[in-house]
C-alpha cells in the first residue's frame, strides 16, 4: 500500500523564491483551511497514524517536485512539466472556496492572487519545489471483514476479527497480495 501526501509548503534551496506571492498564497491557504477544519498542511504524523491502524514495515520516501522545468535533469524537466500542469490548473480551485468564505474576500481578488501565483510558478527563475511524502506498507496486521447484503437489501456488515498477516512482495514490480494464514470462510478477497 502506498500514501501519498503532497506537502504544499513552497521551498527553495538558492534563494530564488521570493515572499510573495507564492509564499504568502500558501501561508493564507494554510491558515484558512486549518481553520475551516480541513487543514491542507502536511501532517507529520502519517508513519504514527499508519502503525496505529496495524501497519508494519513502513518505508518512508521524500521526493521533491518542482514547480516547473528549471531542473537540468530530465526526469525532474518532466515532472516539473507535469507538475506545473496540475498545479496551475487547480490553483483556483484550491483557493476560492478558502479565501471567500473564510476571509470573505471578493472573487476578482482571489483570481487576480491565483494569477501572480501562476505567474510565479511558471517563472523559470524560481527554483521552488514542493515535496511528496511517500510512506510505502510492506506489510500489515489487518482485520478481515465481509459484507452480506440481506433480504430487505440493507447492508449489514459482518466483522471477523482475525489477525492476519499480510506482506506485500515484488514492490517495484506487480504489488501482488500474499496472504498467510488467512482464516476459512471469509467472503470475499481481502
Amino acid at each position: 500500500m502506498e500514501q501519498v501526501e503532497i506537502d504544499f509548503q513552497p521551498r527553495c534551496n538558492d534563494n530564488t523564491l521570493p515572499e510573495f506571492p507564492l509564499v504568502t498564497w500558501y501561508n493564507w491557504l494554510a491558515d484558512a483551511t486549518h481553520r475551516a477544519a480541513r487543514p491542507i498542511a502536511y501532517n507529520h504524523d502519517t508513519r504514527h497514524m499508519l502503525q496505529t491502524q496495524g501497519f508494519v514495515d513502513i518505508v518512508e520516501e521524500v521526493i521533491q517536485v518542482p514547480y516547473n522545468t528549471w531542473p537540468t535533469a530530465r526526469a525532474q524537466k518532466d515532472n516539473g512539466r507535469w507538475y506545473n500542469l496540475g498545479m496551475t490548473e487547480g490553483l483556483e480551485a484550491m483557493s476560492l472556496a478558502p479565501f471567500s468564505r473564510l476571509y470573505h474576500w471578493p472573487e476578482e481578488n482571489i483570481r487576480q492572487l491565483v494569477a501572480d501565483v501562476t505567474s510565479e510558478i511558471c517563472n523559470r527563475n524560481v527554483h521552488a519545489y514542493n515535496n511528496i511524502e511517500l510512506s510505502v506498507v510492506l506489510s500489515a496486521l489487518l482485520c478481515y471483514s465481509s459484507a452480506v447484503f440481506s433480504k430487505s437489501r440493507r447492508l449489514s456488515v459482518k466483522l471477523r476479527a482475525r489477525l492476519t498477516f499480510l506482506p506485500i512482495r515484488n514492490l517495484s514490480t506487480d504489488f501482488e497480495l500474499v496472504t498467510y494464514g488467512r482464516p476459512a470462510g471469509l467472503d470475499g478477497e481481502p
